[in-house]
């Protein structure tokens, strides 16, 4: 019997959540070296929040750097899988296939004729799929639904217009777009047509009857296409003076959360180009405006079942080390000698992210667990140019929805770069 209590409390003494250590961290990317870590998991089927030691409530945290010039604050929510583990499951970058695509057309325009603007009375929507002849990619290997090319309107009484659009990249080519957009009844106000992805970021009440309503019309598309479970609610914000929503979804991959993305930009500088998967509706409790999918992805294979995950606490010691050093950086390079910068983040979840399978062929990744701090940047510059969520040179003169300030992956802490893909 007191063999058994020893061995309990020796067990209790490396499982107990541990004490942030003190000294900066620099981790060093090793994708295979990484993988490695990743195996040595134990068969805890404890939920992930208690093995992990993550504290109930809000993650708070402040710094500054270079000078006070540069503010950093976190007052955020730590979302974890309730689950008892994270696995690695193989991705391949994917092509909108000409079934999904023709049944989104029939789906949005729902019987109604598509006439072009341009050629008075003349239909154009029949059903097929055609080469792209008349532009940059005019060999006829850039396929696109025949809706006269984003163009194509159905005018109605009140000036409004549909449009379904479906670009497929019918080659190996991996610099041609895969996107599959329904821009729908764009309505004119005082001589403008309504943006629904601009203008401030204001999150939307999820528990309102007039977003539950929206959001139906969102997962009703996803039933109709026969992907009922694989899309989940990631995020969603109002549109500033309408009352329509900015609802993303994200791909539950193998049942796991996974990234939300609010822009298909891929920031690689080498291989084939691939943005991370973006779903977007613009919607409202009366319909779909607009949906914008890009860079679909299909699931090959798991690598690991369970992975073997840092501490909560060693994330959150790496995570304010790493963060002041990166828009330290920004702040010194972009800011001049008086520009400031301030970093807000306002969500923290762990969830399944791609990262490049190093040695291939640029079109298969790993999603891998990683925490996601979203939130916002702001740069000021010395002539009081204003900048948000600045990124490799890059940024935005309006806040964005949802925007990445760092990623750590969970395994070994390293910064998953979106340059680098890892």
């Amino acid at each position: 019997m007191k063999r058994i209590v020893s061995l309990f409390l020796t067990l209790l003494l490396f499982t107990a959540c541990q004490p942030t250590p003190e000294q900066d961290v620099v981790v060093q990317k090793d994708v295979k070296e990484m993988l490695g870590k990743a195996k040595n998991v134990t068969e805890d089927v404890r939920p992930l929040k208690e093995q992990l030691c993550v504290p109930d409530g809000s993650y708070t945290f402040s710094t500054s750097a270079v000078e006070q010039r540069l503010n950093i604050t976190v007052d955020a929510p730590v979302t974890v899988p309730d689950t008892s583990a994270l696995p690695i499951v193989r991705v391949r970058k994917a092509r909108f296939q000409k079934e999904l695509a023709l049944t989104t057309a029939e789906y949005f325009l729902q019987g109604e004729t598509v006439y072009d603007r341009t050629r008075e009375g003349e239909p154009v929507f029949d059903g097929e799929i055609r080469p792209y002849v008349n532009g940059e990619y005019g060999d006829g290997s850039y396929y696109y639904l025949n809706l006269s090319d984003k163009s194509t309107v159905r005018a109605n009484a009140e000036g409004s217009y549909k449009t379904v659009s479906a670009w497929i990249s019918a080659t190996d080519k991996g610099f041609l777009e895969n996107d599959l957009e329904m821009l729908g009844y764009i309505a004119y106000e005082e001589g403008r047509t309504v943006n629904y992805f601009e203008g401030a970021v204001r999150p939307a009440d999820t528990d309102s009857e007039s977003f539950r309503l929206a959001k139906q019309r969102c997962d009703a598309y996803f039933q109709a296409m026969g992907l009922d479970g694989e899309y989940a609610l990631g995020f969603a914000s109002e549109v500033p003076g309408t009352p329509f929503y900015r609802i993303y979804y994200m791909h539950r991959v193998n049942g796991f959360d996974t990234y939300i993305s609010a822009d298909a930009l891929d920031y690689s500088s080498y291989a084939v180009p691939w943005g991370y998967e973006t779903i977007v509706f613009a919607a409202d409790r009366n319909g779909i405006m607009e949906m914008h999918w890009n860079s679909p992805i299909e699931i090959k294979d798991v690598v690991q079942e369970r992975t073997a995950l840092l501490p909560f606490s060693e994330i959150m010691q790496r995570f304010e080390s790493m963060v002041k050093v990166k828009y330290a950086v920004a702040t010194g390079d972009f800011g001049g000698k008086t520009g400031t910068m301030t970093v807000q983040i306002d969500d923290i979840r762990l969830c399944l992210m791609r990262i490049r399978e190093q040695n291939g062929d640029g079109t298969t990744g790993l999603m891998v667990p990683a925490w996601v701090f979203y939130g916002n940047s702001k740069l000021i510059e010395s002539d009081g140019t204003e900048t948000y969520n600045l990124r490799y040179g890059n940024g935005s003169s309006v806040p964005c929805d949802l925007f990445p300030v760092i990623v750590l992956n969970a395994i070994d802490g390293s910064v998953i770069d979106f340059a680098e893909g890892f």
